[in-house]
């Protein structure tokens, strides 16, 4: 698609529209050649785009301490899975009420209060607090859909989550590691609003050497880096088969 003057793309396929792109996935370039330059930044071993952004412009002062969290969201360097939850902290509350409903208007009043004022004050805001109360009735409908569905095979909590019955929800994205916490992986078989997305995941606490997923992704026409992966089907059907490849590659790794 044509982009603006000024655009910024940013965690993302690389558009050579854009005025500023940052990525650190392992296979952004679609047509294979990588690309970079002074705002053209890519550097696929940085755990974290947020991260890769801050060290590119140096951010100081209370740029900083949203830089910070911003990496520990990004890179899944959380402490446990409950404090991804906790929405008492200032940044985990604004990380939660991002899942609430008319996300495109309000990301523009979160951006606009993080611009004005630091990461608690922007957290402190009126509808910025009034939002994690729907967003936690979604992720604990989310939670309860994963306790009833989940099931551990060998090291890996495995989750198959369908949409349009009577309750909406929304799976926590470290809920699988609340039900089972000694699960070196996860693998989530998610329904969108247009299709249905696998993701696979290396616990960010338990940090089991094993292969680089992203690659594992990439050779499935999906994409990722060595810790995460997702790969997007039209239907149920092909995404099973492509988890249960994923799956079993997974698993022989382990074994071999």
């Amino acid at each position: 698609m044509p982009l603006s003057p000024r655009t910024a793309v940013v965690d993302s396929l690389y558009h050579p529209e854009a005025a500023i792109w940052f990525d650190h996935h392992n296979a952004p370039f679609v047509d294979g050649t990588a690309r970079s330059g002074p705002m053209h930044v890519w550097d696929p071993n940085a755990p974290s785009c947020a991260g890769v952004i801050a060290r590119h412009f140096s951010l100081e002062g209370r740029w900083r301490d949203l830089a910070r969290w911003a990496y520990k969201i990004d890179s899944g360097q959380w402490d446990s899975p409950e404090e991804t939850l906790d929405d008492d902290v200032p940044a985990v509350r604004i990380y939660i009420s991002l899942l609430g409903p008319e996300f495109e208007s309000f990301a523009v009043h979160l951006i606009e209060r993080l611009l004005e004022n630091g990461l608690e004050a922007a957290a402190n805001d009126k509808v910025v607090v009034a939002r994690p109360s729907t967003a936690k009735r979604l992720l604990d409908a989310g939670m309860m859909h994963v306790r009833k569905q989940a099931h551990l095979r060998e090291s890996v909590a495995m989750i198959e989550c369908e949409q349009g019955g009577p309750t909406p929800y929304v799976v926590p994205r470290y809920g699988a590691y609340l039900v089972f916490p000694d699960a070196d992986y996860m693998l989530l078989n998610q329904q969108q609003r247009d299709g249905w997305k696998v993701t696979l995941s290396r616990s960010p606490w338990r940090k089991k050497p094993g292969p680089d997923i992203g690659s594992m992704a990439t050779a499935l026409d999906g994409g990722g880096h060595r810790d995460v992966c997702a790969i997007n089907f039209r239907d149920r059907e092909a995404a099973c088969v492509v988890a249960g490849t994923l799956l079993h590659r997974l698993l022989q790794d382990q074994r071999s």
